[in-house]
């Protein structure tokens, strides 16, 4: 039975290199196979990602995120044509009758010529380097309505800058918001503030979903102020969390505008004029004598003519 068959697992050198289970072994494969005479070239075996996740039963991601640890932390070499191999650090500890074999093989790989991608310290150190800078900062996650928070990723200092949700909405509907509220509060007699973050919502929910204007605001208030601003009972319904609520938006608004249709006063039309009076003379007590004594003097008259009246 070929040696890479099975592994045995040494807990205590595998606790003292810091690997799981699954690295130790995985290093064992790659360590047997470049020492066995027909898969091993050189003391490097070309055990790649398929070949060892098919051997394991792991994708073939898991096993490359598995090199690149091995190969991060000193425990595995790997060149430009895909050749591995385990190295010192991890077979001096494991197999520590096999380090002298082990160096005769590598003895002749550096003869024949086989460059590295990269050397292990390099990567050991960009590892740690990465770690200490991820251990500087902190992340916090962001509250749910009330901030957001933006990171600014330094090295030597995370600057954390917490935004109020008010200041990101824009003027127009700051302003927007404040006049309804305003208008609320002068029909209502009352002193609720534009700022709450339920009457945001209810106000903003209206516009935006339901499309309402200013106009609209109005007339709901109005129309809800008519009917419950003598009602000790429903007065205190007179409020953006009823008013404007999703729930009440629909019918309050149809029967606001069905009774603003009503209100309105019926208005003679400028082209139209209105029908004319004969104006009766009034007749004033000088003109009533003045009548009477044209009156005699005419019967005077006809008298002395002969004639009859």
């Amino acid at each position: 039975m070929a040696d890479w068959l099975y592994t045995n697992v040494l807990h205590e050198p595998r606790k003292a290199l810091g690997i799981s289970v699954l690295e130790y072994c995985v290093l064992d494969y790659i360590y047997k196979t470049q020492t066995h005479p027909t898969y091993g070239k050189n003391g490097w075996t070309n055990a790649g990602c398929h070949r060892v996740a098919a051997f394991f039963d792991l994708s073939s991601g898991t096993v490359k995120k598995l090199f690149d640890r091995m190969d991060e932390a000193g425990l595995l070499e790997r060149v430009a044509n895909d050749m591995k191999r385990a190295t010192e650090k991890f077979y001096s500890i494991a197999y520590e009758s096999d380090v002298q074999k082990v160096n005769d093989y590598r003895s002749k790989s550096e003869q024949i010529g086989v460059q590295k991608v990269n050397s292990n310290r390099s990567k050991s150190e960009q590892y740690n380097k990465k770690n200490e800078i991820e251990n500087k900062i902190e992340y916090k996650e962001p509250q749910k309505e009330t901030s957001i928070l933006k990171i600014h990723d330094q090295v030597d200092k995370t600057k954390v800058t917490v935004l109020d949700p008010m200041k990101d909405r824009t003027s127009k509907q700051l302003q927007f918001i404040a006049e309804v509220v305003e208008y609320l509060n002068k029909k209502t007699n009352q002193s609720f503030k534009a700022t709450t973050k339920e009457t945001i919502q209810n106000i903003n929910g209206r516009v935006n979903v339901d499309r309402w204007e200013l106009e609209d605001f109005k007339t709901v208030i109005d129309f809800k102020t008519n009917e419950w601003i003598k009602d000790d009972k429903m007065r205190q319904y007179l409020c953006p969390s009823t008013l404007f609520r999703a729930s009440n938006a629909e019918k309050y608004l149809l029967a606001a505008n069905a009774w603003k249709s009503k209100q309105k006063p019926q208005i003679t039309p400028t082209h139209q004029r209105p029908a004319y009076r004969e104006e009766k003379p009034v007749l004033t007590q000088s003109d009533i004598e003045a009548s009477e004594a044209a009156r005699l003097a005419a019967l005077e008259v006809f008298k002395n003519m002969g004639v009859r009246i």
